[in-house]
């Protein structure tokens, strides 16, 4: 499966960065496409390293959306070629829920990011409806056209560091909102740091329906350490 969604990422950063060459043109305003698909996630992290994150998510209602859990995701570069391109390894989770190793070679940006989208996209599923397709697709356009992108600072290591929020409502004015059950407004940020070995420090999904009493959950990604490849 994380084949796919590496795969789905390199479509996506193909078919992104084609629709909006000329919004990325000024260098001082970083678009959210410039900042999630385009920038090389991976430069920090050399050769024998890795960084590993946090997911959390948490529940309302475990019947209806899943039980709460914790885990770990790991994300190792086993090598670097000449041209600075990483062979990556991503291990999803631990224990019952731990999916193979999967290795994956010519990346320069992190797939961490492909997994999140991934997982966002299925938990909006589960609760607003809708083809995964169709979802995937105004998710994009919504980061090309409607992402709000803002300054902030980061910390890492003990300093305070620059970087940016990006924040995105992808289904609140969607011509099919009023069959998503309230959860149109699904919010959707992500924290990033070129500072940061691995640049992603914080991925937030929060999952709210405006009907009463309608479950609510929410997934969070945050870095935890970097340091030697396991």
């Amino acid at each position: 499966m994380l084949v796919r969604y590496l795969r789905g990422a390199v479509v996506a950063a193909a078919v992104t960065a084609s629709l909006v060459s000329a919004a990325v043109a000024d260098p001082v305003k970083r678009t959210a496409v410039d900042l999630l698909f385009e920038s090389k996630h991976l430069e920090l992290l050399g050769k024998g390293t890795e960084a590993m994150y946090r997911l959390d998510r948490t529940v309302s209602d475990a019947k209806l959306v899943g039980e709460p859990f914790s885990d770990d995701i790991r994300v190792g570069v086993k090598d670097v070629d000449p041209s600075g391109k990483r062979e990556v390894v991503v291990r999803l989770f631990t224990g019952e829920r731990a999916r193979d190793p999967h290795t994956e070679t010519d990346l320069t940006g992190n797939p961490l990011l492909v997994v999140f989208l991934d997982r966002s996209v299925s938990n909006f599923a589960i609760v607003g409806g809708g083809n995964r397709n169709y979802l995937k697709q105004q998710f994009r356009e919504a980061l090309r056209d409607k992402a709000d992108v803002q300054p902030a600072k980061v910390e890492y290591g003990g300093k305070t560091v620059d970087g940016y929020r990006i924040t995105v409502t992808p289904f609140a004015t969607d011509k099919n909102a009023q069959r998503m059950l309230g959860y149109e407004g699904s919010k959707f940020t992500f924290v990033v740091s070129d500072a940061v070995p691995g640049y992603f420090v914080d991925l937030h999904a929060g999952f709210e329906s405006s009907v009463k009493d309608a479950p609510k959950f929410e997934e969070r990604i945050k870095l935890v350490t970097t340091g030697a490849l396991k």
